[in-house]
């Protein structure tokens, strides 16, 4: 033929032979030549990303002759024969892509993968502390920083928890690592320091107002007593004067070495007292109208008044209870004049009373 197609893939000389009817013939030959045209790849600038994160990695090709064909590598083994690839890794690492095209004209591109460590910061709820024995203790860790959700693990207790709740037999230090899911970790701890203290105390009555007060503690160090009406001692066994009738409350707060604190209350008394009034105008002007002793932390009581014969005009067992004037509680009114009384009693605190003296009845 006269013409002729033809496609080579490398560099090739082709001849073509020319002959008459005759037999007269004559040749020539042309080179063909196929230069090789340069593949482009590029696969952008390296990449920070977390271990949780799915990266699209995207190719940039250009030159080479017709399509092209993808090859992905990672570790030395092929992942992938697409223009793009997602690619995750829990470490920094490098993925490689290449690319060749119809006349065999390839290159190459690599990207590297950077995790980078994202710190963990821990604390826990409280510091170094101390409890009671017998007491339980409340822990919590608090974490910020990382990738994703924390796991924890704590010692010497197992848990796995962010919280943990623990009854010490003896002093412990509790340690809790936060791990998060691109194995970023952080480890801190507390000491609950474990004892015992016993608040005791008895007291002396010292007078009417005044008291000793007596630590019987065991295994404290340092101690506080609140009496109740705003003042405070840190003295071993202080003395105290009180300044009010009504009953008396002392605490005694103990601590230990390690910090663990108790308390006791008690409850005291002032010395019971009585105050008999001498006179009483029962004429129905609603002034001083009746008859009454008067006292504080009485337990037992019992007033008799008797007229100038001896007599009983009056009796009564509640210290509450007032008389009127009446002949022994009833509706008849003893006469104008001096009546005798005897007044006997006995306090919370165990003092006893007795008081003798004279009424006079105006009216």
């Amino acid at each position: 033929e006269e013409d002729f197609n033809l496609q080579v893939i490398d560099d090739a000389v082709l001849s073509v032979v020319v002959e008459d009817q005759c037999g007269n013939s004559a040749t020539d030959e042309i080179d063909v030549t196929v230069p090789p045209v340069p593949v482009i790849v590029d696969l952008g600038p390296d990449i920070t990303t977390t271990c949780i994160d799915e990266n699209l990695l995207v190719s940039q090709v250009s030159g080479g002759v017709g399509s092209y064909s993808y090859t992905w590598i990672y570790q030395g083994l092929e992942i992938g024969q697409d223009p793009t690839q997602n690619f995750q890794t829990y470490s920094s690492t490098s993925v490689s892509l290449q690319v060749e095209d119809e006349c065999g004209n390839s290159n190459s591109d690599q990207i590297n993968i950077l995790v980078p460590p994202v710190p963990i910061l821990s604390s826990m709820n409280i510091p170094d502390t101390a409890v009671c024995i017998g007491n339980g203790v409340d822990l919590e860790v608090f974490a910020t920083g990382g990738v994703g959700e924390y796991s924890y693990a704590w010692s010497p207790d197992p848990g796995e928890n962010p919280y943990l709740y623990d009854l010490p037999m003896e002093s412990t230090t509790y340690t809790v690592t936060v791990t998060d899911e691109c194995g970023n970790s952080d480890q801190t701890s507390v000491f609950v320091g474990v004892e015992d203290v016993f608040p005791a105390f008895t007291v002396d009555y010292i007078g009417d107002w005044d008291v000793q007060l007596n630590n019987l503690s065991d295994d404290a160090v340092s101690y506080i007593w609140y009496f109740g009406d705003g003042s405070t001692s840190e003295e071993f066994s202080p003395f105290h004067t009180f300044d009010s009738l009504e009953p008396w409350q002392v605490t005694l707060e103990v601590t230990g070495e390690l910090g663990c604190s108790k308390s006791v209350t008690e409850i005291f008394y002032p010395l019971a007292d009585l105050y008999i009034p001498n006179c009483f105008t029962p004429d129905g002007d609603g002034v001083n109208e009746v008859f009454q002793a008067y006292g504080h932390d009485i337990l037992h009581f019992e007033i008799i008044v008797f007229n100038r014969w001896g007599d009983i005009v009056y009796q009564s067992d509640d210290i509450n209870e007032a008389w009127t004037g009446g002949q022994k509680g009833g509706e008849y009114f003893v006469p104008d004049g001096v009546y005798s009384y005897f007044v006997k009693a006995e306090g919370i605190r165990g003092n006893f009373i007795e008081k003798t003296g004279h009424i006079t009845v105006v009216r």
